[in-house]
């Protein structure tokens, strides 16, 4: 998906089990000024309800890729992976990666979470397997899944510098663009278990 689209909000690109013909780049920007924010500000809040993720998904720094409605329940177990081709004008780049429950009315919950450092910048794409982890979830009919990657998860995980220097020691962080190829053979794909023991690759 282009620019325009990933970055347009909650409901920007998406999701399909069947890639698209024609292979298209999506862009977004990582500012160190104005990094991306941990939706978690409470940190019991979870044991309660997870928090709407809308309030990161808006920004222009936030790809979301949204499926259609489930037709029927959808039983996840076992384990989650995104293979994300990427190229970053920064010697060192992260990924931050969720996997979301889209309700009926609008609202996007976390299912799985995970980071990826990238240690490849440069114009070449750099397919980066983000394990997700393992879950048991059942995606009710009439809910969407949703990918949201963004490059910073503040103060969850610690932002990246754009350069190799240590992070804890780097006065002045430099910001940095990304790129995520989506469609074709070669695109972005997001590899679940789904049950009876059947694999989905939505992309």
């Amino acid at each position: 998906m282009p620019r325009a689209a990933a970055t347009a909000g909650p409901e920007g690109g998406a999701l399909s089990p069947r890639p698209g013909t024609r292979p298209a780049p999506a862009l977004w920007d990582h500012d160190p000024a104005d990094l991306v924010p941990a939706t978690d500000g409470d940190w019991w809040q979870p044991l309660l309800a997870l928090p709407d993720e809308r309030t990161v998904e808006r920004r222009p720094d936030v790809l979301t890729f949204t499926a259609t409605a489930a037709r029927r329940p959808l039983q996840l177990a076992g384990p989650a992976r995104l293979v994300l081709p990427v190229t970053s004008t920064a010697a060192v780049s992260h990924l931050v990666v969720k996997l979301c429950d889209v309700a009926p009315d609008g609202t996007s919950r976390r299912i799985l979470e995970a980071p990826y450092r990238m240690d490849t910048g440069g114009p070449s794409w750099h397919r980066a397997p983000v394990h997700l982890g393992d879950t048991g979830y059942l995606l009710e009919t009439g809910h969407r899944l949703r990918v949201q990657v963004a490059s910073s998860c503040f103060p969850l995980y610690l932002p990246h510098t754009a350069g190799p220097d240590h992070p804890w020691r780097v006065r002045h962080a430099a910001g940095s663009t990304q790129r995520l190829l989506t469609g074709g053979p070669n695109g972005a794909c997001l590899e679940l278990t789904v049950l009876p023991g059947t694999h989905t690759r939505p992309s």
